[in-house]
């Protein structure tokens, strides 16, 4: 497993278990403020994660993942489906169109985050080679 995958899962490790501190278990459930501050910090991940020599994939199944079990909480209304006021395929569609969304600003923050820092990584790369010509010329 590379670097920027297990720094990844530890990321989303950190989102999962703050944001469970925020779940209300006691019906009607529901989620305090601060989950959804946790739940921004999933895009901030990929876009960190960006740094490293990752692929596109990881962070779309991070995305897809993370979109799905932290929109899971606030919209996930059981109760109200068990009791019938709420048709479980609005449940789902609403599940479903929070983790898409989450999963395409995953992607976007990842691209946002590739391209930041590959100016970087040229500068650093042409003042190594600098470097390693100026010792080249000295010995």
């Amino acid at each position: 497993m590379s670097r920027g995958v297990r720094f990844l899962a530890a990321w989303f490790v950190m989102v999962l278990l703050g944001s469970g501190t925020c779940v209300s278990v006691i019906p009607p459930g529901g989620v305090a403020w601060p989950y959804y501050i946790f739940m921004s910090l999933a895009p901030v991940g990929a876009f960190r994660y960006a740094r490293y020599e990752g692929s596109s994939r990881v962070v779309a199944v991070y995305g897809v993942v993370a979109g799905f079990l932290l929109s899971w909480p606030p919209l996930g209304d059981g109760l109200k489906v068990s009791l019938g006021t709420i048709p479980p395929e609005l449940v789902a569609l609403k599940i479903a169109l929070c983790t898409v969304l989450i999963a395409l600003t995953c992607m976007g923050s990842f691209a946002l985050g590739r391209r930041r820092s590959k100016p970087n990584q040229r500068a650093i790369t042409a003042t190594l080679s600098e470097a390693s010509e100026s010792t080249n010329r000295l010995s």
